[in-house]
């Protein structure tokens, strides 16, 4: 009897990807190192910023809002039906949003462990779980809103997670030359971008896989079917709730005037996407600090082991003793080198890495000279083809930030590839693939994460408070210090002053106030910061509020300095505050240097 196409590939996963005997304790390591960072880190959270929205959008929808025909959305569907389908079934709280950070995290660590086992499994073993253990502590864990547990978007992460996996298994598909694989990449892809639009470049690489393979007509189509299946889903699942052409043609409007937007313009030049002399100045400046440490460590240790090799040699006891001095010397590099970058580390973690996406370029590009060589000589073997896929399509797919991969901003989810990307070359295309090299490239790296780790320590506890907080049973979670007064008593004064069919609209943002209350927010205008203002319209914003006003108004004192705008209702907002004085009562005001206060409407 045959087997079933069905069995046949997942037969053909299981034995890509699991049946080497290594890789199931890679991945216990992996979940492990996940859990214990997950318990120490993953109930910081940051009440604002973008976050807010990605436990109110959810919460909306589940209400029986509709997702751009109720609710303003610029990103993809996808991630905003995934998270309101968990909440639905596993309860609207933190702990839904954790737990569905935690595993996609794990996934994501486990894809870049199976990229670099691909290029490195006969080289030094602990180097695979050094790079991991950095990647976790940086990024996964990074004590800001672009942490992949509880981040500003989980559209963003579910689209790395589908990113990887896609190209994971087109490297297996292009090794193992098996074509599930393949389809796999293309169904992986689709899922990606109906999450978010971030990693669409990518298509262009796996469409010129299969005309370079001159695959035949209907390996086109079952490819091109897979890479349909998510967004046309998703697609369906918003017609059934009613959503039509002109709502999603009026989305798309507003998307385009959100990219042609001056404040995106003026955002991206501050993050440094948009390169500027100075912004290139600072790159430059970190590289080379960064590149200084890492010389001054390697020649130590290279020093080390010159005198280590050079005692073994001699007969002469004494001569032989040194050795154990030379030994307890071994750990002082590491020891020196990360309490320096945790002192780097804990005033700002955000521009250490920032030139790496500019150095993958050129080291493309110095790769590239390999390659050709390579193939002129007819001495290409197919990890070198390999890499050639992996080296091209991060940095394209990375373009967003290529020009300053910071950990508080977009950075954080385009270092890991970038970053393996680097370690790949250095331990195969260069002289650190010589053991010794590997060893102090490893323990450089780990001095790296440790520096991270103890960092993030010392950060949190300056940043959050100590005493975790329940509010209204949607678990337990840790408050920034500056804000926890403040928000603590809003939240009472919500409880038992209003009631649960009131609308509450907090300006400029902060519609976390409507998730930890179970108050409704204005659905387009719950998120008025500067560009979302500009695309709108003020002029349309208040007369739509006017005409059906929020039972309550919360205003914060955030500033948008990355808009070049200082604070809603003092550089930008005014016409929108003017309802304020007009038809709402003098505020009640909480907190003291960070204050909420909260507007009552006229009766």
């Amino acid at each position: 009897m045959q087997k079933s196409n069905n069995f046949r590939f997942f037969n053909f996963v299981y034995n890509s990807f699991f049946a080497h005997a290594k890789i199931i304790p890679a991945f216990v390591i992996i979940l492990l190192v996940n859990i214990l960072l997950f318990s120490v880190f993953s109930s910081h959270i940051f009440l604002f910023v973008d976050t807010s929205r990605e436990v109110y959008i959810p919460m909306a929808m589940n209400s029986g809002e509709v997702l751009y025909k109720d609710i303003f959305n610029v990103y993809p569907p996808l991630g905003y039906q995934f998270n309101a389908f968990l909440t639905s079934v596993f309860g609207l709280n933190f702990h839904t949003f954790f737990i569905s950070g935690f595993i996609n995290s794990t996934l994501i660590l486990f894809g870049l462990y199976l990229i670099l086992r691909l290029f490195l499994k006969k080289s030094f073993p602990f180097i695979i779980l050094s790079v991991l253990f950095l990647i976790n502590v940086s990024c996964v864990y990074a004590i800001s809103h672009t942490n992949y547990i509880f981040p500003y978007s989980y559209s963003m992460i579910y689209a790395l997670n589908a990113f990887i996996w896609s190209l994971v298994c087109l490297l297996y598909f292009l090794k193992k030359k098996k074509y599930s694989c393949l389809y796999l990449s293309f169904l992986l892809y689709g899922l990606s971008i109906s999450f978010k639009y971030e990693f669409v470049l990518f298509f262009f690489i796996l469409f010129s896989i299969l005309i370079f393979k001159k695959e035949k007509i209907k390996i086109y189509i079952y490819s091109f079917i897979n890479m349909f299946i998510f967004p046309l889903w998703s697609f369906i699942l918003l017609k059934l709730n009613g959503v039509s052409l002109i709502d999603i043609k009026t989305s798309a409007f507003y998307i385009h005037s959100l990219l042609n937007s001056k404040y995106v313009n003026i955002l991206y030049t501050y993050l440094g996407f948009i390169p500027t002399f100075s912004s290139l100045k600072i790159i430059f400046i970190s590289f080379i600090k960064f590149i200084a440490i890492f010389i001054l460590f390697f020649f130590f240790y290279v020093v080390l082991f010159y005198l280590f090799n050079k005692k073994q040699e001699s007969d002469n006891l004494v001569v032989k003793k040194i050795n154990y001095f030379i030994i307890i010397l071994f750990l002082l590099p590491c020891i020196v080198t990360s309490f320096y970058l945790s002192s780097i580390f804990i005033k700002t973690n955000a521009f250490v890495f920032n030139w790496i996406g500019i150095l993958s370029v050129l080291v493309f590009i110095y790769f590239a000279f390999i390659f050709t060589k390579k193939y002129k000589d007819n001495s290409l073997c197919n990890n070198d083809k390999l890499f050639f896929i992996l080296f091209i399509a991060v940095p394209i797919c990375s373009y967003k930030a290529i020009f300053n991969i910071s950990f508080n901003s977009y950075g954080s989810y385009y270092f890991p590839l970038l970053f393996i990307c680097i370690i790949v070359f250095l331990l195969k295309y260069t002289p650190f693939s010589e053991k010794k090299s590997q060893i102090i490239i490893t323990l450089f790296i780990i001095c790296l994460a440790s520096s991270y780790l103890y960092s993030n320590i010392i950060r949190q506890s300056l940043v959050f408070d100590e005493q975790k907080v329940n509010i209204n049973n949607k678990g337990n979670i840790y408050i920034e210090k500056s804000q926890k007064t403040a928000f603590t008593e809003l939240l009472n004064y919500i409880n038992n002053n209003t009631n649960p069919e009131n609308s509450i609209v907090a300006m400029p943002e902060g519609s976390m106030i409507n998730f930890l209350s179970g108050r409704k927010s204005d659905d387009m205008y719950y998120y008025l910061i500067p560009p979302n203002i500009e695309i709108f319209g003020e002029d349309k914003i208040t007369d739509d509020l006017k005409s059906d006003l929020p039972d309550y108004i919360v205003l914060s004192p955030l500033s948008y300095t990355n808009f070049n705008e200082t604070y809603f209702c003092g550089s930008f907002g005014n016409k929108i505050c003017s309802l304020l004085t007009e038809y709402y009562d003098n505020p009640v005001v909480f907190g003291d240097d960070f204050w909420l206060a909260i507007y009552k409407r006229k009766l």
